[in-house]
């Protein structure tokens, strides 16, 4: 299974690597970092109470949306939160857990934080603070919110959560999917979601993640999966990367998230499978 999963996770790194060649133009590749179109809006907040399969809670959509409560669907998956992931602190700093899951598996909009290294955990968060990680994509609303909240966040509280994250268990919440043609998407709440209309396109150089089901994923279920499309080849030439090595393999490979090492400070980039395997920059 870590075999398989080293060889798709370096396939998209490399595929990645040509990628951010193909669009040297442009100021970040679209499909990579997606914006919400200046027409979207949000689904309508109402008092219905929202399930996910697996699970015996329930919650509103208005909650939620409430960045000071991380929405824990599965309990019994992770172990007691610490208060700066389950609540964060007023007013300043959000839920570690609202954003990144009450278990850290993150989504395609932010990082998966599961078994990160303690010390990288820590090193990220104080470079967020000081300003020496930053972001090129000033508007993508995920990583200005991260940015934001880490100004004011204690010694103590990163030390709280590096401890939780870093102790978890990494678990997989992807599958890949090669394919010359890809589903038309759209962009909802700074992801990529399948149209539904049926209609197909070219996949091209691109690397395509979806949620299996939105509405679990609008929910914030911890337990939601998500497809990934990559161009055919990717798998095996992602194999070669590995057998014989590449310009820039080295590179890519400090981005897998078995391979960080304690105290590294390369600024990984804050995506789910896309970038947490290549070497975008930050959005």
């Amino acid at each position: 299974m870590k075999t398989q999963r080293l060889v798709t996770f370096l396939a998209a790194a490399m595929l990645n690597l040509v990628t951010m060649q193909v669009n040297a133009q442009e100021a970040h590749p679209v499909w990579a970092y997606p914006m919400n179109p200046p027409d979207f809006k949000a689904a309508s907040e109402d008092a219905s109470i929202r399930r996910v399969p697996a699970s015996a809670a329930g919650y509103t959509l208005t909650q939620t949306r409430d960045r000071f409560a991380a929405t824990d669907w599965h309990p019994g998956d992770h172990p007691p939160m610490p208060e700066v992931v389950a609540r964060g602190r007023k007013p300043d700093v959000f839920a570690c857990g609202w954003c990144h899951r009450a278990d850290g598996s993150g989504g395609p909009e932010n990082a998966n934080l599961m078994g990160l290294p303690y010390a990288y955990f820590v090193q990220q968060m104080k470079d967020f603070r000081s300003g020496d990680r930053k972001t090129s994509i000033a508007k993508r609303a995920p990583t200005a919110l991260m940015i934001a909240g880490s100004k004011t966040i204690s010694d103590a509280d990163i030390d709280e959560a590096a401890r939780y994250f870093s102790s978890l268990k990494p678990r997989s919440n992807q599958r890949v999917v090669e394919t010359p043609l890809v589903a038309k998407t759209t962009v909802e709440g700074w992801v990529l979601v399948d149209t539904g209309t049926g209609e197909k396109e070219p996949i091209g150089q691109r690397i395509i993640e979806v949620p299996e089901k939105p509405a679990d994923f609008e929910s914030r279920d911890s337990r939601a999966r998500f497809i990934v499309y990559a161009p055919p080849g990717s798998v095996s030439r992602g194999m070669e990367l590995v057998r014989t090595g590449a310009e820039g393999a080295q590179r890519a490979l400090c981005h897998l998230p078995w391979a960080r090492v304690e105290g590294d400070r390369h600024h990984s980039a804050d995506r789910g499978s896309i970038t947490e395997l290549s070497c975008a920059p930050d959005p």
